[in-house]
Order: structure tokens, then sequence, then C-alpha cells
């Protein structure tokens, strides 16, 4: 996003870039700088980096990683995915949980697709990461295939 869109974007998701922004100072979070839109916070304490189990969490602009950004190759990998997420939240707002939501709920009642795997949102953020797209579905009837082969 660039010029008035980032702007609008940036003051869209300020209710919960302020939510994001009170957690990590609550939990204890090293701030590791501002890259693109996200401001990036990584856990202080061994014990955190343990009790948190995703790579990346982010709510609003703000994204607490699982370790600093540059510490290697593969969270700059992590950080472009979070930055497609930060952008999910400047475009949706404070509306972006309750659309993943409705859009998650959609998904489990489809057979063959799995609901965190097949989401659009996830979809574009690997996308925009260089990551594996999977065609929708594809993973979980090749593992089932290869079940019912083994038996």
């Amino acid at each position: 996003m660039r010029g008035f869109k980032r702007w609008v974007g940036s003051v869209w998701s300020v209710p919960a870039t302020i939510i994001g922004k009170a957690y990590v100072a609550y939990v204890g979070c090293e701030y590791a700088g501002a890259f693109g839109d996200a401001f990036v916070y990584y856990p202080k304490d061994k014990r955190l980096k343990k009790k948190l189990e995703l790579e990346a969490l982010v709510i609003g602009q703000v994204v607490l990683m699982h370790e600093h950004p540059r510490q290697h190759r593969y969270n700059a990998v992590i950080l472009k995915h979070a930055q497609k997420h930060v952008e999910h939240w400047m475009v949706f707002g404070v509306f972006t949980p309750i659309i993943r939501c409705v859009v998650r709920s959609l998904l489990k009642l489809l057979n063959n697709v799995d609901s965190v795997y097949d989401d659009p949102f996830e979809i574009s953020a690997r996308r925009h990461a260089d990551q594996t797209i999977d065609i929708p579905g594809i993973r979980k009837r090749l593992s089932d295939a290869s079940k019912r082969n083994k038996l």
C-alpha cells in the first residue's frame, strides 16, 4: 500500500493496533523495528518463546514473532507472510477477525477442505511470501489416499 491508501489503512487499523501494542507490552516483548507497515516485536523471555506456539501473531499492524526477524533466514519469510496479514488488517480493519471467522466457518462446511490452510487470507499471505500454495483440499485427499493404500 502506498500514499493515501496506506494512510487510510493505518487509521482504519488503529483500534486493533492499540490492542496489539497493549498485548506485547503486557507480555513483555522487545521492539525489533518497523518493517514496512508492520511494527515487529519478539519475546525477551525464553519461557514466553516456548509458550508462543505460532511463528507470528498479527494484531492490527503489530506483529509478534517467535524470535527477531533477522535471526534466521526463514524469519524473513515469516515476516513477509505476516506483512500480508498486516495489509489485510489495513483493508478490513476491525472487521478482519469477524470476516476470517465467517470464511473459516464456511470452509469447515465443505468436505476435504482444511479451514485454516485453505483460508483465502492464508493463501494470499503464502503467495506473497513465496511459500507453498496448495490446491484446496489436495493435501487431505492425498493423505487419505496414502492411508488407504497402506491398509
